[in-house]
């Protein structure tokens, strides 16, 4: 049997008991409260990076960088409270088993007053045990949902890189497209140009075999007439600028076959 005195010694660890608890408890919640204030400061600074963007418009790469680095911070910060919560739960563990021992050495001269002082400790070590509980729950699934924001912002990420490029790509291509456009219009004015001439040509020389023909009938037998004869030099000097004028119209023509073949996809 223990003595009255035994008893009494017995109190002090029961004080000592309720004062931890009670830390414990309200250490619980402060960092309950510090992790929800971090939270909290890391998606306003999301909120005020994804304002400024509407805002000044900066890049998207800029953007998804601030998001990038904001999401590894809150996951940091999740790790090392999470690590926090499995730290207190082991104390809260200790305390549950040192109770436990004070309640079975004590269960056969205890008082009500010591009774009633143990079960308060009891529920208020419960209530703690669920509480450390829960919020860890609740930072394993802010873990899992920061992990999962981490990995589609890397895919967005990597998106935004690839379209970049093709963007670039297609720009590239839409300039040489307009290149070789400038290109096929300068060659087609060309032709057109030099089609009428030719056309021009024609009619000249025409019109000059008329005037032959018709001198010729006026001016029969009369081989020495100068009107004549300038008429013939004219018309040779026409036939040759005819020929020359045909020449570089194939040139052209030829030309302008090679840069529509370029132009086609292939």
């Amino acid at each position: 049997m223990i003595n009255k005195s035994g008893v009494s010694q017995l109190m002090v660890p029961l004080e000592v008991y309720q004062y931890v608890a009670l830390n414990v408890g309200l250490l619980i919640l402060a960092a309950w409260f510090y992790i929800l204030l971090l939270i909290l400061r890391e998606f306003r600074h999301f909120a005020g990076a994804f304002l400024n963007h509407k805002q000044g418009a900066p890049a998207n790469d800029e953007l998804l960088a601030q998001c990038r680095e904001a999401v590894a911070r809150a996951s940091q910060f999740s790790q090392q409270h999470n690590q926090t919560i499995s730290e207190l739960l082991q104390v809260q563990m200790t305390l549950e088993n040192q109770l436990s021992q004070i309640r079975a050495s004590t269960a056969d001269h205890i008082t009500k007053e010591e009774q009633g002082s143990i079960n308060e400790l009891n529920k208020k070590l419960i209530r703690s045990h669920k509480l450390i509980k829960r919020l860890k729950g609740e930072l394993d699934n802010s873990d899992k949902k920061l992990q999962h924001v981490s990995s589609k912002l890397e895919h967005q990420f990597q998106s935004t890189d690839t379209l970049r490029q093709a963007n670039t790509q297609l720009q590239e291509e839409l300039e040489q497209l307009k290149q070789n456009k400038t290109s096929t219009s300068a060659n087609t004015m060309s032709d057109q140009q030099t089609q009428t001439l030719l056309n021009q040509y024609k009619r000249q020389i025409e019109e000059q075999n008329q005037l032959i023909d018709q001198l010729s009938v006026d001016h029969e037998g009369d081989d020495s007439s100068a009107e004549v004869t300038a008429l013939k030099t004219e018309l040779e000097q026409t036939r040759q600028k005819l020929k020359h004028l045909s020449k570089e119209k194939n040139f052209v023509e030829s030309r302008y076959l090679e840069a529509i073949k370029q132009t086609k996809p292939e």
